[in-house]
C-alpha cells in the first residue's frame, strides 16, 4: 500500500477537479491509502465532488486560513504527512507546486506534480507560470499530460529525467448519466431539436468567445448550451447579444455533476485556445458523443483518423463547418464517436493512467527510501 497525498487549491478547481477526483478514486479503490487536502477560503464549503470521494475512502483534510498565511499552511501540510504517513506528494495547479516545494523538502517526501496545460494569458498569468516553471525544475517528477506540453516542459529547463507523459483517462461517472429529455431539462433547454455542448471555465485559454463566434456561423435551428462558469461569462453573453444569437446560445453556469449531463448534446464543441488532455473530451467519448475541437495540445492525438473532427486553431469558420457537418448528418457523427470509444478501449486508456500513475508513485517512494 502507497499512501499519497494530493493537494488542491480553489483557483485548481474545474478541469482539474475531474482528475484530482478520478485519479483519487480510482487509486484508493486499489487498495491505496489516499488523503486529499483542500485549500480552502475561511468560509467555503467542502465541494460535493470532495463529500462523494470521502464516501468512497478517501481521506478528505481541509485547511482553512487567512490569505497568504503560507507558513501556517505548510505547517498544516506538515502535520498532514505526518499524521498519515505520507509516502508522495502529488501537488495540482501552480498555487500548490510553488508553494508546498518547500513542504516535500522538510519532510523530505518526493513530490510529483501534474500539468495540465499553461494559459500564457496577461502579465499575471505569465508571473505564475514563471514561478511554476521554476518550482517544476526542481520537482522529483513532473507528468505532462499530452506531448505538446512534456516538449514545453523541457523547453522551459525541466529535466528530461523528472519528466513522465500520462495521458488522463476516462473515469466513469459515480451516478448513471440522465436521459436526453431529463438531461435538457436540467440545462433549462425545452428543445428536441439539435443541441451543441460545450462544458468548461469560461475563461482566455479555453476559448469560449470563439464559441460564441462559432453558434453565430451554426444552422439557426440548433441550439448551444454552454455548461459552466468563468470571468468571461459577461463577455460572452454581450458578445451572443450583438451577434444577435442570445436566443439561440444558453449559459447554464456550472452545474454539479455536469458529466451526467452529456446525454443531452449531439455534439461536444471544444473551442480551447490551449489544451492538455482534456477530461471533457473523455467524458464525452464515454456517453458516445461526437466533438468538433480545434487541434490543440493532446487532442490531434485523440480524435485523429476519424475519431472527431479537428480543425486549424482558432479558425471558427471551419469550426462551425465542421459542427454544422456532424449536425445534418448524425449517422456519421455516432460512427466517429463509437470510434473513439473503441480506441479508448483498445489502449486500455481507463486502466493505463492509474497503472503509469502507481508505478511512477512506487518509484518515488522508492527512490527516497519511504516504500511500505
Amino acid at each position: 500500500m502507497i499512501s499519497i497525498a494530493h493537494i488542491t487549491a480553489p483557483a485548481a478547481f474545474g478541469g482539474l477537479e475531474r482528475v484530482v477526483s478520478g485519479l483519487a478514486r480510482e487509486t484508493a479503490a486499489r487498495g491505496h491509502r489516499v488523503v486529499l487536502v483542500l485549500i480552502l477560503d475561511a468560509s467555503a464549503p467542502i465541494p460535493a465532488w470532495a463529500q462523494a470521494l470521502a464516501e468512497l475512502g478517501v481521506i478528505v483534510e481541509s485547511i482553512r486560513l487567512p490569505s497568504r498565511a503560507y507558513g501556517a499552511e505548510r505547517a498544516a501540510v506538515r502535520a498532514i504527512i505526518e499524521r498519515y504517513g505520507i509516502q508522495v506528494l502529488h501537488t495540482h495547479g501552480y498555487r500548490t507546486d510553488v508553494v508546498h516545494r518547500a513542504t516535500a523538502r522538510a519532510c523530505g517526501v518526493p513530490q510529483v506534480s501534474t500539468v495540465h496545460g499553461f494559459t500564457h494569458s496577461g502579465w499575471k498569468g505569465r508571473f505564475y507560470e514563471w514561478l511554476q516553471l521554476r518550482a517544476l525544475r526542481g520537482m522529483d517528477a513532473v507528468v505532462a499530460v499530452s506531448t505538446p506540453l512534456e516538449a514545453l516542459l523541457l523547453r522551459a529547463g525541466v529535466s528530461p529525467k523528472s519528466i513522465r507523459r500520462i495521458v488522463n483517462g476516462p473515469v466513469a461517472p459515480l451516478k448513471s448519466p440522465l436521459p436526453r429529455a431529463a438531461a435538457r431539462a436540467r440545462l433549462g433547454l425545452d428543445t428536441d431539436g439539435a443541441v451543441v455542448g460545450w462544458v468548461g471555465r469560461l475563461s482566455e485559454e479555453k476559448g469560449p468567445d470563439l464559441l460564441v463566434r462559432t453558434a453565430a456561423q451554426l444552422p439557426a435551428t440548433a441550439t448551444v448550451a454552454v455548461v459552466g462558469d468563468g470571468p468571461m461569462r459577461q463577455e460572452c453573453e454581450a458578445l451572443s447579444r450583438e451577434l444577435g444569437i442570445s436566443g439561440r446560445i444558453r449559459f447554464a453556469g456550472a452545474v454539479d455533476d455536469a458529466s451526467l449531463l452529456y446525454s443531452a448534446f449531439d455534439l461536444l464543441l471544444v473551442s480551447s485556445r490551449t489544451e492538455g488532455t482534456p477530461m471533457v473530451v473523455l467524458e464525452a467519448a464515454m456517453g458516445l458523443v461526437p466533438i468538433a475541437a480545434f487541434a490543440v495540445g493532446g487532442l490531434p492525438d485523440m480524435l485523429r483518423d476519424g475519431r472527431g473532427w479537428l480543425v486549424e486553431p482558432e479558425n471558427v469558420a471551419a469550426l462551425a463547418a465542421a459542427a454544422s457537418e456532424a449536425i445534418a448528418e448524425p449517422e456519421a457523427s455516432g460512427a466517429r464517436a463509437a470510434a473513439l470509444m473503441a480506441h479508448l478501449r483498445e489502449i486500455r486508456a481507463a486502466e493505463r493512467w492509474i497503472d503509469d500513475y502507481l508505478l511512477l508513485y512506487s518509484e518515488l517512494a522508492a527512490r527516497a527510501g519511504v516504500a511500505p
